[in-house]
């Protein structure tokens, strides 16, 4: 027979036997009721409620008492892997025929984009794009502009905008983004003007049958038509071997059919090059 053993203490009382911390007994002597009131939105208004206006001053308060400047300060945001991206956002007002339509980059629109499935789809507003930090999901940036306008016309804007409003706190050093962004232009500006590194989705732009010595993954195959095995960096070049040398496939004709050497068959490739194909660091595409 077991005798359950009944607890001493609850919980919700060691949570009250805790000491309070320093920032703690600060706040709970500060009134802000008065101004928490004058400052939040009336209730019968429509529209978003926004957040607690008593937890913004008490947040506002806390960061004076703790000295902190930004939110790098919190290891909430890393800032060195930024995402690039946008989405539809629906206009309340009537939908138009494009006749009737008054294009001056501020009002609603007709646009059309791929979702996730890669299905294409097409509404009446805005397109939200937004900025933001990879590790933590928050975001940095955002900019709304009419359906009409490309994605890939956006994004260097946005990074130059996010860099002159947070220069001294994030440097980013790499550049994430879907195949709308697959354009020559941005990986120039990425790689030339923000010293980083782009990593974008592949667009293939109406080609059937991929370039010449790449697999329909876009990546290097032998003259046996193997996929060649990535085998680090050297410098500006990615560095290919052959895979029957390092026991990836079993060829009929060995190492012998592509390199007399000992060694196998060896592929750089610089990837300063062609950066659409041949990525640092690299990358599967397609």
């Amino acid at each position: 027979m077991y005798i359950r053993q009944m607890t001493l203490i609850s919980f919700e009382q060691i949570i009250e036997f805790q000491q309070e911390t320093k920032l703690e007994m600060i706040l709970s002597q500060i009134g802000v009721s008065k101004l928490a009131s004058s400052l939040r939105k009336p209730s019968n208004l429509k529209g978003p409620k926004g957040y607690e206006t008593t937890s913004i001053i008490y947040a506002l308060i806390a960061m004076q008492i703790e000295k902190i400047q930004n939110v790098k300060e919190l290891n909430i945001i890393d800032g060195d892997h930024i995402s690039i991206d946008s989405t539809k956002l629906d206009s309340y007002e009537a939908a138009k025929p494009k006749k009737d339509i008054i294009d001056d980059d501020t009002n609603p629109n007709w646009g059309m984009k791929r979702d996730t499935n890669g299905n294409n789809i097409r509404w009446f507003g805005w397109k939200l794009h937004i900025l933001c930090d990879s590790k933590s999901e928050l975001p940095l940036d955002i900019l709304i502009t009419p359906t009409s306008v490309y994605d890939s016309t956006v994004a260097t804007n946005m990074i130059n905008d996010f860099l002159e409003k947070y220069k001294s706190v994030f440097t980013p050093s790499y550049y994430a983004m879907d195949s709308g962004y697959d354009f020559e232009y941005v990986y120039e500006n990425i790689v030339n003007k923000y010293n980083a590194i782009p990593i974008i989705a592949y667009k293939p732009r109406g080609s059937y049958a991929p370039p010449e010595g790449l697999d329909e993954d876009f990546d290097p195959v032998c003259s046996a038509g193997y996929k060649l095995v990535y085998w680090g960096k050297d410098k500006n070049y990615l560095k290919f071997r052959c895979p029957h040398a390092v026991g990836k496939c079993n060829c009929p004709h060995g190492m012998s059919w592509c390199s007399s050497s000992n060694y196998g068959y060896t592929l750089k490739l610089d990837y300063k090059e062609n950066r659409r194909l041949h990525g640092d660091p690299y990358k599967i595409l397609g």
